[in-house]
């Protein structure tokens, strides 16, 4: 029993001095491992290399496909490391009433994913996109 209510008293005087900190404005919750601000640190999102996989029409010129995909790309702030051209492949099931699709990868580096991924759901030429860390 004594065990028992001296963990509880040790229990009671951490939360009171975690309470009397925030209320100095010493937020210990704040602060990350390294003891600096987190709004001062870069965001997960901004970091790594990602592996994007485009699908597209038959229809779609592929070099219109490759330079708007490109473009996009840039535009939220990744580097393009790497661009393979997978050409045309039959697909596991129609999308969009389309069974063939002309397939684009890209390798690339640091830059805003959920801004890409937006911009890429909202691209009506894509039949299927998908970004994989690597």
């Amino acid at each position: 029993m004594k065990e028992c209510s001296k963990i509880v008293q040790v229990m009671a005087t951490k939360k009171k001095n975690n309470i009397d900190s925030r209320l100095r404005g010493n937020d210990v919750r704040k602060r990350g491992n390294d003891g600096g601000d987190r709004s001062q640190r870069r965001s997960k999102s901004a970091r790594g290399r990602y592996e994007l996989l485009a699908i597209y029409p038959l229809g779609e010129n592929e070099i219109a496909a490759e330079k708007g995909l490109a473009e996009m790309v840039t535009k939220n702030g990744f580097a393009i490391t790497e661009v393979d051209k997978w050409g045309v492949k039959n697909l596991a099931y129609a999308i969009k009433k389309e069974t063939k699709g002309y397939y684009l990868r890209f390798i690339i580096e640091k830059g805003d994913t959920k801004g890409l991924e937006k911009s890429l759901s909202f691209d009506d030429k894509i039949l299927r996109y998908i970004l994989v860390k690597i």
